[in-house]
C-alpha cells in the first residue's frame, strides 16, 4: 500500500493555485503524514454503495487530497445544504496513532412528522484501499433522528488518478447498524438519498475549485451515475409492516392493539423517507 505521507505533504499543485480566495493556504496547511500506510478502511467499506462521483481538472491526487483536507470546501458544502453551527476542527493525532478531525453541525430534516433538525457529529480520517487508493473516511452520527442510537453512517471519499490531467472522486456510503431493527431497509434507502444529495454538492464544489467549466459540471451532475437506492427493499418492508398491523388489529386484545400502534409508528417513519 502506498503511504499517504508520500502524497499529501507535497507542495501545492500549480493547477490548484487559488490564492485569491485564500483556499491555497488553507489546503496547504497539512500535518505531515496523515495516515500510516497500513490503515485500512472501516468495516462498512465492503458494503458501501456509490452515491456520487465526478472528474476533477487536476494533475495530481496529492493536490485534491490537500483540497479535501482543508476546511473551506466543507464550509461551502454545509452552507449550500443549509446546515448551521458548522465547526471543522483542526487535525490532531489520536491515541491509535493516526490523524483525525471532527466536524459538527446541525442539519435540517424534511420529515413530515418528527424532528425538524438533527445534530450531526463526524469524525474524519485518512486511510488506504488495498490497491493504494487514498480515501477520506467519515464516521457520521445523527444524534436526533429516529433510531439514531442504533446505527451510524460511514462515508468513503476515494481519490484516484483517471488520466494525466484528471482526478476521479468517488463517494461511497452505507449505514452500519449496532443492533438489528425492523426498518433497516428504510434507513438504507434514506441514507443513500441523503448522502447523494450532500456529496453531489461536495463533488461539484471540488470540480469548480479545480477549474472545471460550470456547464461541464452541470452536465455531469445531470447525466452522472444513477442513485443506488434500494426502493424495492423499502417497499417490501412497508408491505410487511402493513400486513402485520392489520393482522394484529384483527386479533384484538390490548397487547395486540399496542403492537399494531407500534406498526403504525413504523409506517410513519417509512413515509418520512418516501413521498407516496
Amino acid at each position: 500500500w502506498r503511504s499517504l505521507s508520500d502524497l499529501l505533504p507535497a507542495p501545492p499543485d500549480t493547477a490548484l493555485d487559488m490564492a485569491e480566495d485564500g483556499r491555497a493556504a488553507d489546503a496547504a496547511s497539512l500535518p505531515p503524514g496523515l495516515a500510516p500506510p497500513t490503515v485500512a478502511p472501516g468495516r462498512g467499506y465492503a458494503d458501501a454503495r456509490e452515491v456520487a462521483r465526478g472528474a476533477l481538472a487536476a494533475h495530481s491526487v496529492a493536490a485534491v487530497c490537500r483540497l479535501v483536507n482543508g476546511a473551506a470546501v466543507w464550509q461551502d458544502m454545509h452552507s449550500e445544504l443549509a446546515d448551521v453551527a458548522v465547526e471543522v476542527t483542526e487535525w490532531g493525532l489520536t491515541k491509535d496513532g493516526y490523524e483525525c478531525r471532527h466536524v459538527h453541525y446541525i442539519h435540517p430534516l424534511d420529515y413530515k412528522l418528527g424532528p425538524k433538525e438533527t445534530r450531526v457529529e463526524e469524525r474524519h480520517r485518512w486511510c488506504c484501499a488495498p490497491d493504494g487508493t487514498a480515501i477520506l473516511e467519515i464516521h457520521s452520527d445523527s444524534l436526533d433522528v429516529p433510531f439514531g442510537d442504533k446505527f451510524h453512517v460511514e462515508i468513503y471519499i476515494k481519490i484516484s488518478s483517471a488520466s494525466p490531467d484528471t482526478v476521479l472522486v468517488q463517494v461511497l456510503a452505507t449505514p452500519v447498524f449496532s443492533k438489528r431493527i425492523l426498518i433497516q431497509g428504510i434507513i438504507r434507502a434514506g441514507t443513500a438519498a441523503d448522502c447523494s444529495k450532500a456529496y453531489r454538492v461536495l463533488v461539484r464544489r471540488l470540480q469548480l475549485d479545480t477549474g472545471a467549466a460550470p456547464e461541464l459540471v452541470q452536465a455531469e451532475e445531470t447525466e452522472g451515475s444513477p442513485l443506488l437506492v434500494p426502493t424495492e427493499r423499502a417497499d417490501a418492508h412497508k408491505g410487511g409492516i402493513v400486513s402485520l398491523v392489520q393482522a394484529l388489529w384483527r386479533r384484538g386484545g390490548n397487547m395486540a392493539k399496542a403492537a399494531a400502534v407500534s406498526g403504525c409508528v413504523l409506517l410513519v417513519l417509512w413515509r418520512n423517507h418516501n413521498d407516496d
